[in-house]
């Protein structure tokens, strides 16, 4: 949502640069194709796909005069991927246009430099946003490593309380005790097929086999949906599964059976 809020704002500072030089039939179209680009990049595209469509957004405002005025909006989105060689490619665009217009005009001049000013602004709006997004995406991690401290605190709180309530008479019948031995074993052979698994990654397993999808499970554990589908990842990688069906299918075949 921040970052379409950025694009409307970006395309709004366009507005005046577009009326300076607007056309009857250019103009609108190029709003036209600004406005769909937004809406574009708005949806979780690959990044080949994503690049191209803003690269080509932003080889045609250097190039043609009306397009001229919003690439200020390709500057943003060049500007929010993560290698700086895609981020500084605005900047060949708005030399390269600037050129194309410079032919002694001192109004297309200024209007060149006015373009480069947008952009720039734009370029530091997207670095305060992506900025933001990874103060937010810290705080997160932290959240989420704390929420998981408190449940391993809980879960050895609720193993002590059971030693304690435990019996510790010796006058066990030797079925409960040959019962209790196949118990333990069936657990010690569970921890070892689970051992690789973090007691995050645990909880969101069991809730994965009840048919939970993430933000389901971000719920229910009070954790972000980014911190579930990273989790669900790592456990299909560690186990070699393809798919939350099979995970389910290692829960309940690798689950201890129930005590009789």
């Amino acid at each position: 949502m921040e970052r379409l809020v950025d694009k409307i704002m970006v395309i709004v500072l366009c507005l005046p640069l577009m009326a300076s030089s607007f056309h009857a039939y250019a103009s609108p179209v190029a709003l036209l194709c600004a406005v769909g680009l937004t809406l574009a990049t708005e949806f979780p595209l690959a990044r080949p796909v994503r690049f191209a469509l803003v690269g080509a957004f932003g080889a045609t405002c250097a190039a043609f005069g009306p397009f001229f005025a919003f690439l200020p909006l390709a500057a943003y989105l060049l500007t929010s991927e993560r290698t700086w060689a895609v981020r500084s490619l605005w900047l060949v665009a708005w030399a390269a246009g600037a050129v194309v217009r410079l032919a002694g005009d001192t109004a297309t001049a200024t209007f060149s430099v006015l373009v480069g000013l947008t952009c720039a602004v734009a370029a530091l709006l997207a670095v305060r946003t992506f900025r933001l997004e990874q103060t937010l995406l810290a705080f997160h991690h932290t959240r989420d490593g704390m929420r998981e401290s408190v449940l391993d605190l809980l879960k050895q709180n609720e193993s002590l309380a059971q030693a304690e309530t435990r019996p510790t008479s010796g006058d066990a019948s030797g079925e409960d005790a040959k019962h209790a031995g196949n118990a333990g074993a069936a657990d010690a052979e569970t921890c070892l097929r689970f051992a690789d698994l973090t007691e995050r990654e645990n909880s969101i397993v069991a809730l994965v086999a009840e048919g939970l999808d993430n933000r389901e499970i971000a719920a229910r554990l009070y954790l972000s949906e980014g911190t579930v589908r990273n989790a669900v990842s790592a456990v299909l990688q560690k186990k070699g599964l393809k798919n939350r069906t099979q995970i389910a299918i290692m829960f309940y075949r690798d689950a201890p059976p129930p005590a009789a």
